[in-house]
């Protein structure tokens, strides 16, 4: 019993591992799909946001943000949310995984622990 007791432990340390990977997965991939934007698309985005939320300071293109830090703050995490890529196929995931040294740890574990979704 203690065995299995392990045996489940590890196996949810594991999992709890891979969601974390999978959390800086999309986190990186929002960074990337966020500076790929050209200064016309975060003009056009930046009027949106003043449309959707009625922020009142000016937005600086050379920055790509807003003058007052609380729209600053407001228009970055709003622009995440709208240009943040769908979900990411299981292959893209495993790729990254494999490109990516801390990960290939958990991926050896994730096999062995016989974690599903790896």
């Amino acid at each position: 019993k203690k065995i299995e007791a392990v045996e489940i432990r590890k196996k949810k340390e594991t999992q709890q591992r891979l969601d974390e990977l999978r959390s800086d997965f999309q986190r990186i991939r929002t960074n990337e799909a966020v500076k790929a934007l050209l200064p016309e698309q975060v003009q056009e985005l930046s009027e949106a946001f003043v449309k959707e939320t009625g922020a009142k300071s000016g937005f600086d293109l050379k920055t790509r943000s807003f003058s007052d830090s609380f729209e600053r703050i407001k228009f970055r995490t709003w622009l995440r949310i709208k240009v943040a890529p769908g979900d990411s196929s299981h292959q893209e995931f495993q790729d990254w995984l494999k490109g990516t040294a801390g990960a290939q740890k958990a991926l050896k574990a994730a096999a062995k622990d016989g974690v599903v979704g790896v």
